[in-house]
């Protein structure tokens, strides 16, 4: 048992390791910079310079990465939570914009689309009721893994 502890906590470090260098480079990535976004209003150049100063922004990549992890290991993650609880909020807005616009869009556009095929009556009733059916079967898998939370509530319209 002793080795095998011993075995998994010496293959936790690289896990851990990598875990740490994909989310440094994930939180570089994240576009503008850091200092302008965080100063908002009161970016002057002097100012900017201080604080990406302040941050380690002006020192070289691997020392920004072994100040990142010097943060890790004390506990001060300002900087990086910060940028992770942003890069969440804008992906939770993508998606409640995403899934708005194609609520909105989507019956028109198959509307249109079946008047420019020529599809017309009882045809295009079909087509129309498939496409509630097939929403309507995908919300009945929904249905059973909520196993009762409001999954009454559920339906195409």
């Amino acid at each position: 048992m002793g080795r095998y502890l011993a075995r998994r906590l010496f293959l936790l470090l690289p896990v851990a390791l990598g875990i740490t260098i994909v989310t440094f480079f994930l939180l570089r990535l994240i576009p503008g910079d850091p200092a302008v976004i965080m100063l908002d209003n009161r970016a002057t150049a002097e100012n900017v310079a201080r604080l990406r100063h302040q941050l380690g922004l002006d020192r070289p990549l691997y020392l920004q990465y072994l100040f990142f992890l010097e943060n890790i290991a004390t506990g001060r993650l300002g900087f990086e939570l910060a940028s992770i609880f942003l890069i969440f909020t804008s992906q939770a807005w993508n998606m409640a914009f995403g899934v708005y616009e194609a609520i909105t869009t989507i019956p028109g556009d198959s509307l249109d689309a079946l008047q420019s095929f020529g599809v017309h009556g009882l045809r295009k009733f079909r087509l129309l009721s498939g496409m509630h059916r097939t929403c309507n079967q995908f919300l009945t898998i929904e249905k059973r893994h909520l196993a009762g939370r409001n999954a009454a509530d559920l339906t195409c319209q």
